[in-house]
């Protein structure tokens, strides 16, 4: 008898999962409160930008080893894929376990003796402790459960082949739990299993991404220090990185995602005394975002100054990364919605979106054929193979370099 998994929402994260795990024979429960999402999943409108995702999808159901719910039902494995985001309290920024605690209060009358619960969702280190204090509190007549937390390692865009092919960590909180779900995971994983205590399996998620944090300000700090001294960035770094043991990142406007300018927070909150360099990272990342909308916003104010009008403007990309549809906490869309606020003479470029904050973006050739500035905010392949130099008096920054 195959083994039943109910995944708990269907994200970006979530409904990959849940379709890997059903092709690989388990029966599946895709579970989001949210109707709509069920609709859309149903209807196979998803996110196209994940190459196999679709038809991964029509497999599962056609074979009938998903199916969708709004709530959980009786399973061997529950995976907890909720978002975790942040939140401002006590005049510090924390951690939002609200949606991770309403996933396990949904399947908690389902539980039954020997069951295994998989969290993915980005915790403060220790959660996964408090997580099995909690269910006993509720279900005291159960007498063992496997419990361990496993993050995820993604990039979106190839979030298929990340989740079967990348290693994994598995952290139980005993030897047990551990071994238990990393073999489940061996059934549809190709890549290693690494396996370790919840709670260093917790710190590794946090450690990832507040190193990529760290090295990103490094550079964000460095392009500020090359633009006091009016000297090239982007030489500087290419000429560094010759160095063997040197591989400073390109700066940019800021950092988005759901990952790296969220998570240090996890970490942050809990240590404020001593995560110096992880707070500093954060304000550097910040501040650049900062900088990039004071820039843009003097450079329309010169034009004016000089042509005695206010220019015609187009902002290109608004995604956190280049090449994806993905705005989540994109710095390209904060700039743009502060500009906003005082400027209406502007079009929006992006390939992948085409509409964000109830702005319609345009086509690359109508924001030629109207705009006086361009302001390059994120540089997809598809803006590379178009070249802008076709209008003589187009006036270009790039503020990706």
């Amino acid at each position: 008898m195959n083994k039943k998994v109910c995944v708990i929402g269907l994200g970006y994260i979530g409904l990959p999962s849940a379709c890997l795990i059903a092709n690989a024979s388990f029966n599946v429960y895709g579970v989001d409160i949210d109707k709509d999402v069920i609709a859309n999943i149903k209807s196979y409108n998803i996110d196209l930008n994940e190459p196999s995702l679709r038809s991964l999808l029509k497999k599962s159901i056609k074979r009938k080893n998903l199916k969708l719910l709004n709530i959980p039902t009786i399973s061997d494995f529950f995976l907890i894929c909720t978002p975790t985001p942040i939140k401002f309290l006590n005049k510090q920024i924390q951690p939002d376990l609200t949606f991770v605690f309403q996933a396990i209060d949904s399947f908690i009358p389902y539980l039954k003796n020997k069951d295994s619960i998989i969290i993915e969702s980005t915790i403060p280190i220790g959660t996964t402790e408090k997580i099995k204090e909690y269910i006993f509190n509720f279900r005291p007549d159960i007498n063992e459960l496997y419990i361990a937390y496993c993050p995820e390692r993604v990039l979106p865009g190839n979030i298929i082949f990340e989740l079967k092919n990348n290693t994994r960590i598995v952290g139980g909180i005993n030897k047990a739990s551990t071994n238990k779900i990393a073999n489940f995971y061996k059934k549809f994983v190709s890549g290693n299993i690494l396996k370790t205590t919840s709670k260093i399996a917790e710190m590794c998620k946090l450690a990832e991404n507040a190193y990529r944090d760290v090295n990103i300000a490094f550079a964000n700090e460095l392009s500020f220090i090359c633009q006091n001294n009016n000297i090239s960035t982007s030489e500087v770094i290419n000429l560094t990185n010759h160095h063997p043991r040197v591989k400073i990142l390109q700066p940019g406007i800021g950092v988005g995602g759901h990952c790296i300018p969220v998570d240090p927070w996890f970490l942050i909150s809990e240590n404020y005394e001593v995560s110096k360099m992880m707070k500093a990272a954060r304000e550097v990342n910040t501040d650049k975002t900062i900088y990039v909308y004071k820039d843009i916003k003097q450079k329309i104010k010169n034009f004016f100054d000089q042509n005695k009008r206010l220019p015609f403007v187009s902002f290109l990309g608004i995604t956190y990364k280049e090449n994806s549809n993905d705005i989540r906490e994109a710095p390209a869309v904060e700039i743009i919605k502060k500009v906003s606020q005082n400027f209406t003479n502007f079009f929006v470029v992006d390939p992948f979106v085409d509409e964000f904050l109830n702005i319609k973006t345009q086509s690359i050739e109508k924001a030629l054929e109207r705009s006086d500035i361009f302001f390059i905010l994120v540089k997809h392949k598809k803006f590379k193979a178009i070249n802008l130099n076709t209008k003589k008096d187009l006036i270009i920054f790039d503020y990706t370099k």
